[in-house]
């Protein structure tokens, strides 16, 4: 990390306060930053579901489907979390923000994935075991809660060393 010669940083903005910190994203940008979380979840239930049966139209439609719809929950999820829990939270807290987003990201994997699931098993475009349905939600959950989970906790470890190094 340098400095310039008026003595300010070079790096950036800290990831973890554009994570947990940043106000509600432009449109623009919240839409680009969920076609691209979407993209990610259809290429993993897709890959998913490539392991148990050949690859067909109906099935790249429904995954791509189901990972915008993924993305989208995950996007409503983050603004409740930033209106109902994020004003008790101190400026900088870091880890008390990330921590407190974990429930948010595991019931939002577990509901979105499960819709998600049953919707396509319904319209008979993916073969899915809707009994008992609590397997598909403890699957999104794990899957994709903790995918989002496990990503921002990285983001938070990352900066955490990087106020450790400066």
């Amino acid at each position: 990390m340098s400095k310039t010669p008026s003595g300010t940083s070079t790096a950036g903005p800290d990831p973890a306060w554009l994570v947990l910190y940043d106000p509600a994203p432009r449109p623009m940008a919240g839409v680009l930053r969920n076609a691209v979380i979407g993209i990610l979840f259809a290429g993993i239930l897709l890959a998913c579901f490539l392991l148990r049966a050949p690859a067909t139209v109906s099935l790249i439609v429904w995954t791509m489907a189901a990972g915008t719809a993924l993305s989208l929950l995950f996007w409503s999820a983050c603004s409740v979390w930033r209106h109902l829990l994020r004003p008790f939270l101190p400026p900088g807290a870091l880890w008390p923000a990330a921590l407190t987003r974990v429930p948010f990201w595991l019931l939002t994997g577990g509901i979105g994935y499960t819709f998600s699931a049953l919707a396509g098993a319904r319209a008979h475009l993916v073969p899915v075991n809707d009994r008992p349905v609590s397997r598909l939600f403890l699957s999104g959950s794990v899957w994709f809660g903790g995918a989002m989970a496990a990503a921002e906790l990285i983001i938070c470890l990352y900066s955490t060393r990087r106020r450790v190094q400066q």
